[in-house]
Parts: structure tokens; sequence; C-alpha cells
């Protein structure tokens, strides 16, 4: 877990890891790089995360964080497993907070999104996600030193699945924003030149009626 800067002497090998992982944008923009696969080929996929848009990463997702950008961008992050609450359970707090992540993320479809979507999903916060992620981060830096902190903890975190949940919700198709942002992208590198809906559409590997009308909802 952190919240801090980064600019453009930062730099990571691609990698993978056991946990669940939220990188969140708060200032400025980063490049998120993912492996996907596309027709039994393996690929490098590079988004742009904005302010106020966060990626989250499934656990044993190749992925790399870059952030190219002379201006610096402020970045919060943690990652998580989802165990049986018997497994976390400091000063016996799951007697007086009971949750169960794992059914938490499963009923709202967020675990379900991961198969369909090359194991992340780029989300826009249109509710509280950022400000959840870092009361978050502030309680694990302040330590859990008593039950209180860990009710405070365990609380929070359940405020900001809640949020994350809304966000989907929001979305409903939970990759709409990345065939949208894919499509910007594409338009943008392409102005100039005499583009096609199909062309568009073909980029992103979608159909082209479906991305008109992610569009129009967006």
């Amino acid at each position: 877990y952190y919240m801090k800067y980064f600019d453009n002497t930062f730099s990571m090998a691609r990698h993978y890891h056991p946990y669940i992982e939220i990188m969140y944008c708060n200032e400025g923009s980063f490049l998120f790089e993912v492996l996907e696969k596309k027709n039994n080929k393996d690929t490098f996929k590079t988004y742009t995360i904005e302010k106020n848009e966060f990626v989250i990463v499934d656990a044993y997702t190749v992925h790399k964080l870059m952030t190219p950008s002379e201006e610096p961008c402020f970045i919060y992050n943690i990652e998580f497993s989802v165990l049986d609450e018997t497994e976390y359970n400091p000063f016996n707090v799951n007697s007086v907070v009971t949750m169960n992540l794992n059914s938490l993320l499963k009923c709202n479809k967020v675990l379900d999104s991961f198969a369909t979507s090359n194991g992340y999903v780029i989300l826009k916060d249109n509710q509280t996600v950022g400000h959840q992620l870092r009361t978050i981060i502030s309680a694990i830096n302040k330590g859990i030193n008593d039950l209180n902190d860990a009710i405070t903890y365990k609380t929070r975190l359940i405020l900001l699945i809640n949020e994350i949940c809304k966000c989907v919700q929001h979305n409903k198709l939970i990759d709409n924003f990345a065939y949208v942002k894919k499509a910007k992208e594409y338009i943008a590198q392409n102005y100039a030149e005499n583009i096609t809906i199909d062309d568009i559409a073909n980029h992103v590997f979608i159909n082209k009626y479906y991305l008109q009308r992610f569009f129009k909802k967006m």
C-alpha cells in the first residue's frame, strides 16, 4: 500500500502477484500496461489512467505501471487477498464486524468481470473511492493497535468495496469504459486521417453498434 508521487524517473518491470490490486490516479495521469489474450495470442496493451480514474487488477495478472510524463502523478495503491473472514481477525474484530469480502465482491459481479476483461477493470470514480482509499491507507499507516483500530479499518474496507461496486453498477457493463477509452485514444492518435467507425471498432475489437451505444451512455 502507498499514496505518493511518481515522476518520469520511476521504472517498473512487468510483474504479477497473488493479490488483487487497486491503482487510483489522484493527480496527473499514468500509463497502465497489461497482458491481454486475443484469439489465443498474448499482447500487451497500454491505457492512460487519468485523474479520478482507477484500475482493479486481479491476482496473477501481468501488468506494469509507467509514468512517462514530466508532470508528476499522485497514486493511491492497495493490494489485498480475498480471504475467509476467520483468516484475518485482529483483536477478534469479526465478533463485532462480520464481513465476507469474497461474497461482497461476487454479488456485485466485480470478481466475475475479471473473467471477461483479461483480469483487470478500468473505472471512473463517480462515487468516493478516492476518499475511501485515502482513509484506509491512513488507517494502515497508523497501525491496528486495538479493537477500535480494527473496527475502523474493517468498516472503511467495507465502505471502499461498496463505493467500488457503485462505480461498477453505474457503468453497467464493466468494460464499456475501457472500450470508450481505447476508442478515444485511437481517435486522438489518428484525427488527421479519414477514419471511420469501422476502423475504430476494429481497433478496439468490438462491434461498431455496441461501441456507438457505449459512447452514448458515457
